[in-house]
């Protein structure tokens, strides 16, 4: 275990140590964390490591240069890419995001963006955190 580049991913997930609390970059628009430990991503493990954080994770996936049209959600999306790359376009902040395998971010509700799938598509994880109703 101590010899696979996922072994850390694994070492973090079972002592309960936030994986990627030292490597965000955050403001008000997003928080984007990127992939830190190299090698291979497994969709396994990013799957377990959000279901440690109380998400239910899905897949979800976008064909080579596929673009998405600038939109919000009513709740907080946190995304993470396995395989190919995705670059979020934040007009509002006039910033793009290039997301790799292993990187997550996170849009919160409300939040107006965009998105334009790399040139071999993009395959990745997403959860929905909704706001809770009093």
């Amino acid at each position: 275990m101590a010899d696979s580049p996922n072994a850390d991913f694994k070492l973090l997930s079972q002592t309960n140590t936030t994986l990627f609390s030292a490597q965000s970059v955050s403001d008000m628009t997003y928080q984007l964390t990127r992939w830190q430990w190299g090698g291979e991503v497994r969709e396994d493990d990013l799957r377990a490591e959000m279901r440690s954080q109380g998400l239910a994770p899905y897949a979800w996936r976008n064909g080579p240069n596929d673009h998405l049209s600038v939109h919000s959600r009513s709740y907080t999306r946190i995304i993470y890419v396995i395989r190919g790359s995705a670059t979020f376009h934040f007009p509002d902040a006039g910033e793009d995001v290039t997301l790799h395998p292993g990187d997550r971010l996170e849009i919160p509700a409300r939040t107006r963006h965009a998105l334009t799938a790399g040139p071999e598509g993009v395959y990745g994880l997403e959860a929905a955190i909704h706001p809770r109703s009093y």
